[in-house]
C-alpha cells in the first residue's frame, strides 16, 4: 500500500480511505489471488463459438457445465448462439464439430 501511495503522490491513509470507500460502494468487488492457468498446466486459451439447435439450449448448457476447461459461457446474437472461453493443456484433442 505504501508503494502505491508513493507512486500516486497521496498519503497512505488517504489511499486506504479511498479504497475502503470504493469497496463499500461496490466499485471494487474483490482483491483475491489470481490464478495462472498456464502454471496449472493449461497454457492454451481459446474462445469457441457454439451454434445450438433450436430448443436444445438447456441440454447444451448442462453438457457444457460438465466440462471443467470451460470457464465462461455467454449467450450471443449473430453468428453463434454461445461464446465460451476455455483453458486447455493442448490443442491436440480439439474437434471442429460435435453434437450433444
Amino acid at each position: 500500500m505504501r508503494e502505491y501511495a508513493r507512486v500516486l503522490g497521496v498519503a497512505r491513509g488517504t489511499l486506504q480511505a479511498r479504497l475502503d470507500r470504493l469497496e463499500r460502494e461496490g466499485v471494487i468487488t474483490g482483491t483475491g489471488p489470481k490464478l495462472s492457468p498456464a502454471a496449472l498446466g493449461h497454457p492454451v486459451l481459446a474462445f469457441v463459438h457454439i451454434e445450438v439447435t433450436q430448443g436444445r439450449l438447456d441440454e447444451v448448457g448442462d453438457a457444457l457445465a460438465a466440462v471443467p476447461e470451460i470457464i465462461e459461457a455467454f449467450s450471443m446474437t449473430g453468428g453463434g448462439d454461445l461464446l465460451t472461453r476455455w483453458w486447455r493443456a493442448t490443442t491436440a484433442t480439439w474437434r471442429t464439430s460435435s453434437s450433444v
